[in-house]
């Protein structure tokens, strides 16, 4: 306010007749150099801080939001003793096994499976430092407990018949994923079919 007063009385000059707007050049320059700091003073804080988005408080520190707490993938048979992590192999990608399906709600092997897995238990046999992870996967129907321990009996039931045919146990870790691993997503029966499954991925001890 007080600012504001001794610019008006800068703009204008009394006379005996009133006061008068001052018209000379001098005053005009005298006014623009006294009124600049004044003004800027009182507003130009505010209009750098508008414009370039700051203030002269400090910003509140973020608080990191706790990441979800994930499933453990790793199941195991009760008594079974299960590396923490089977991944502590090192997965063989140039070496690929066939996948094992099963039917509807069962862990039983069909005839076609055993087939297969005599093939591999073969070739695991004639490769002695080669390792064996099986993953049970089911498909979607059914809640996520009974299919995580379907998934689990499955690997198992693999398992089981590789060590049968001569493939010592400590070579194969087993774990199940249930339905968190579909191969083909979707509803339709073919995605069904493709997702009861198990998974043999071979791998370096």
């Amino acid at each position: 306010m007080v600012s504001m007063q001794i610019v008006m009385a800068l703009m204008c000059e009394k006379t005996n007749k009133g006061i008068t707007p001052m018209k000379t050049t001098r005053s005009f320059f005298l006014l623009l150099a006294v009124s600049t700091p004044i003004l800027f003073a009182g507003v130009g804080c505010q209009m750098v801080s508008d414009l370039f988005g700051f203030s002269g408080e400090k910003e509140p520190e973020s608080i990191p939001v706790p990441a979800a707490d994930l499933p453990d993938p790793n199941w195991s048979a009760p008594g079974e003793t299960v590396a923490p992590n089977p991944d502590e192999w090192k997965r063989r990608s140039d070496i690929k096994f066939p996948t094992i399906y099963f039917s509807y709600d069962k862990f039983q092997l069909g005839v076609r499976e055993k087939a297969l897995l005599d093939q591999v238990a073969v070739y695991l046999k004639s490769h002695k430092k080669l390792g064996l992870i099986v993953e049970g996967n089911c498909d979607e129907r059914g809640s996520d407990e009974y299919n995580r321990a379907l998934g689990e009996r499955r690997a198992l039931s693999v398992k089981d018949y590789l060590t049968a045919a001569g493939v010592a146990p400590e070579r194969i870790k087993t774990l199940s994923y249930g339905e968190e691993r579909p191969a083909i997503k979707g509803a339709s029966e073919a995605a069904f079919i493709k997702n009861r499954r198990a998974d043999l991925i071979p791998a370096d001890m």
